[in-house]
């Protein structure tokens, strides 16, 4: 790929967080074929793709890698006001639940500002420990937990 070179996934108008892997690759969640999820572009020129971990994740999330063949993620909270961060293999769409937190009704964003704390994942270099921020305690906080 040349360095100049500019390419545009063929996504349907929607796209949010997007990582990428030292395989070159980009996991995004945005809208594919009308369905919104991860989505594996598998090469840098954004034309072969792949919907990751459907439909047990098809929600919005953070994504950091933790090697080039897995990778987090985060939910926003459910409408019992749980986020959760989730472990996937981009192989095998195995997805393992790592944590199940309270996010608490306090720090809920309201219209015209935002004051939520989403999860954001973030592995360290070595992927066996991530960090994330969290309510779950009453206080905003930087977390960390071996992963």
């Amino acid at each position: 790929m040349h360095e100049n070179s500019l390419h545009v996934a063929g996504t349907d108008d929607m796209v949010s967080h997007y990582v990428w892997n030292d395989q070159n690759q980009i996991i995004a969640f945005c809208r594919m074929e009308g369905i919104d999820s991860h989505i594996l572009f598998k090469d840098p020129h954004l034309l072969s793709w792949e919907r990751l971990a459907y439909p047990r994740l098809n929600s919005d999330g953070h994504q950091s890698f933790i090697d080039s063949n897995n990778f987090i993620t985060d939910t926003y909270p459910d409408k019992r006001r749980m986020a959760r961060i989730f472990k996937v293999n981009i192989h095998s769409n195995e997805v393992k639940l790592l944590a199940n937190l309270n996010s608490l009704k306090k720090y809920q964003s309201i219209p015209g500002s935002h004051w939520a704390c989403d999860l954001h994942p973030r592995m360290n270099r070595a992927g066996n420990v991530m960090c994330f921020d969290s309510v779950f305690t009453g206080k905003r906080a930087l977390c960390i937990m071996e992963v």
